[in-house]
């Protein structure tokens, strides 16, 4: 953006952190940022000393990029400043460096900067390195390609992820609300074979009626839980058939709830004639005793 203050505010502070953090590898970067900076602002002694920084700890490094870069940096400061042959220089030792090497689409900055220099001068040397320029533009091109595809086998791969590991989490959840349901339902129903087999108190048929709907209805939420993997495999996730489905259920439930509640309903009138007759007979027999 031009803004040469900041710029050179924010690459001091990256070095610091390199120099803190002992990153020397990429600090050879950062001082190739700070030369190019330093020739922007019009200060050539510093520019040339932070370009020789970068070159030598990268060469400490042997990092074949940082050097290429750092090369490249400064054959383009040479360029800008009208040093033809010492940008010529530097640009081809950064060709040199990544000639035949894993880096050399590295070359395509050095070898567009040699054919803009060679353009009006030199029809051959412009061909050559008009050459290695197309060559490291197809290269960069499909090595970006490669990495747009390894991104999107990644994400690809992560969203799998994501989805086995919300099944997973689904089914676990599943799991957990039938231990629910099947805990409410044994708390519904010992309740309810108290109040049939308890022969201390008389119980009101509302109370059997009300828990037999409540046990009706976590029967039906049990066998919901239980099936509905199967039924979404069967139904392929059609809600028309999954509805179907759970009225089928339904039906077989409510013909058997009532069978049951008619049942219960009358264990609960005679367990309750029980103990009114019960009642009744200790009564007459405590009449008798006072009578007599």
């Amino acid at each position: 953006m031009g803004k040469l203050d900041s710029a050179l505010m924010y690459s001091q502070r990256s070095y610091e952190i390199c120099l803190k953090i002992k990153d020397k590898e990429f600090s050879s970067s950062v001082l190739k940022f700070l030369g190019a900076i330093q020739g922007k602002m019009g200060n050539k002694a510093l520019a040339i000393g932070y370009f020789d920084m970068s070159i030598k700890q990268a060469y400490e490094d042997h990092s074949i990029r940082w050097i290429n870069e750092a090369y490249t940096a400064l054959s383009r400061y040479y360029y800008e400043a009208g040093q033809i042959d010492s940008a010529i220089l530097y640009a081809k030792k950064a060709l040199a460096i990544v000639k035949n090497t894993s880096f050399s689409n590295k070359s395509i900055h050095p070898a567009k900067l040699l054919l803009d220099i060679y353009e009006n001068t030199n029809s051959d040397s412009a061909i050559k390195y008009f050459k290695i320029y197309r060559a490291a533009n197809d290269s960069m091109f499909s090595a970006k390609t490669i990495q747009q595809t390894q991104a999107l086998t990644f994400e690809n791969e992560l969203r799998q992820q994501e989805v086995a590991a919300e099944k997973i989490k689904a089914e676990e959840q599943r799991k957990q609300n039938i231990q629910f349901v099947l805990i409410a339902l044994g708390i519904i129903t010992l309740i309810s074979l108290y109040l049939l087999l308890s022969r201390s108190f008389i119980t009101n048929t509302k109370f059997i009626e009300f828990f037999g709907v409540v046990a009706l209805l976590i029967v039906f939420e049990f066998f919901n839980l239980l099936l509905h993997p199967f039924l979404e495999r069967v139904t392929h996730h059609s809600p028309i058939l999954m509805l179907l489905a759970l009225v089928c259920i339904a039906a077989l439930l409510v013909p058997l709830h009532h069978r049951v509640e008619k049942w219960a309903t009358a264990k609960l009138v005679e367990k309750n004639k029980q103990i009114r007759l019960a009642a009744a007979k200790k009564t007459i027999e405590q009449l008798e005793r006072n009578e007599a």
